[in-house]
């Protein structure tokens, strides 16, 4: 028998027909009128401190409406102690349906790795690491028109990705605002219009490293621009003035310009082998989850900071938060290798996250962004929810308890945190 049938067929046991009152009006007290027998037993009403109103005709109320109550049926993920000892003291007969209804209803998952005697790990992979892709598209109107929907195609296979492109003006004036690209540079030497260019050699020296950089121009008259950017991994149509890691015909007979331009997109991989050395690891980390319970051990995540700052294979730890009031539950934070970085908005948090080499933390806000620009994911789950609520856009590895019941603290200790982010680079 799952979790969940045992839990509602004890409750049953335990009203029989009497009245009861469910205590929580989110999602759980809902899924369990909605979708289980407790929906068509004697309910008398939900209660809930910042929901009013009604849902299915029971009514939503006050725990005021506790007097008139005897059976309350406490569906709260992990309720508060307090909470469960006002009941207790005004003499009510309460039934706790302990978790989320996604531990409830899902089987156990199993870790991969043992940790400690508490907590496991499990490894998604997920193979995609492009972070930033460079496109030189040095043509005019005509045929920026005409290959718009290979570069949609581009931006649909890496979503996750900052896509930049050096462009004339006329090419910008057709691709610049489609969001497509995060970042555009206009180069003088191509552009007929020479308003608001810059000169291609000043545009190179300013670009960073990209994982990828294209050539989608037919002509072999930009190829050699290819030479001079920096770039794991350099595309384009043949030709013998770049030296391409990627490569097809400029022409084929009878297909036309813009499949040719998918296919080299095709061929293009979601994983590139970084050439970062170890000892240059940037840390990303989001201390204040959405949900106070998320959050880390406020000991332990200091114990790990100061792990970090004596691991001479770490360079910075940089710390988001989205506002100085999250900041300041943190205290002061005696690290010299830490750097706070306070209300960014998503396109400046997007950017700056691509200068860190993993993330580190609780399931929140920051695990799931820090996946979406490519980084690698160390993952903290406090309620079990592992697979369903997983970073998707890249390698996460998730940190889990091998017996999610009972629930108690501390929570998984940074020693365990630290030995993951160790071994990930062996993976």
């Amino acid at each position: 028998m799952d979790r969940l049938s045992y839990y509602i067929d004890n409750f049953k046991a335990f009203v029989k027909d009497n009245p009861f009152a469910i205590y929580g009006a989110g999602f759980l007290g809902k899924f369990l009128i909605s979708f289980t027998e407790i929906g068509s037993m004697n309910i008398k009403c939900m209660i809930d401190d910042n929901v009013s109103g009604f849902y299915k005709n029971i009514p939503i109320l006050k725990d005021e409406c506790l007097e008139s109550i005897e059976y309350v049926l406490v569906a709260i993920s992990y309720p508060r102690e307090e909470l469960l000892k006002k009941l207790e003291n005004l003499g009510k007969k309460v039934f706790l349906i302990d978790g989320t209804i996604f531990t409830l209803l899902g089987a156990y998952v199993k870790p991969d790795i043992v940790l400690d005697e508490d907590y496991g790990l499990k490894v998604l992979k997920r193979d995609r690491n492009v972070k930033k892709i460079l496109i030189l598209k040095l043509d005019y109107f005509g045929d920026s028109m005409m290959t718009l929907p290979s570069l949609y195609y581009l931006r649909y296979k890496y979503p996750n990705a900052t896509i930049d492109a050096i462009l004339t003006n006329e090419s910008a004036f057709v691709l610049s605002n489609n969001g497509i690209f995060d970042n555009v540079y206009i180069s003088k030497e191509f552009s007929r219009k020479k308003l608001n260019a810059m000169d291609l050699s000043q545009i190179l020296n300013s670009l960073p490293e990209y994982d990828i950089a294209i050539d989608i121009g037919f002509g072999p008259d930009t190829r050699y621009i290819l030479n001079d950017i920096k770039a794991k991994l350099k595309a384009g149509f043949e030709t013998k003035d770049a030296d391409l890691d990627i490569a097809i015909p400029i022409l084929k007979p009878g297909i036309h310009a813009n499949d040719l331009i998918k296919e080299l997109i095709d061929k293009l991989p979601i994983y590139v082998k970084s050439k970062k050395q170890k000892n240059t690891l940037s840390v990303a980390m989001f201390p204040a989850a959405s949900n106070p319970v998320k959050e880390w051990e406020l000991s332990e995540f200091f114990r790990f900071l100061e792990l970090l700052e004596n691991d001479e294979d770490i360079n910075t730890i940089n710390l988001y938060f989205d506002s100085y009031d999250s900041l300041n539950r943190f205290g002061n934070i005696p690290y010299k290798k830490v750097s706070s970085h306070v209300g960014l908005d998503f396109n400046q948090l997007k950017n700056h996250l691509q200068t860190n080499d993993v993330f580190v933390g609780v399931d929140s806000f920051g695990s799931h962004i820090s996946s979406f620009v490519g980084l690698p994911c160390i993952v903290i789950f406090f309620d079990f929810s592992t697979i369903e609520f997983a970073p998707i856009y890249s390698d996460t590895y998730i940190i889990l308890r091998q017996s999610p019941y009972p629930r108690k603290k501390p929570f998984v200790k940074a020693k365990s945190v630290y030995s993951v982010l160790k071994k990930i680079v062996e993976f």
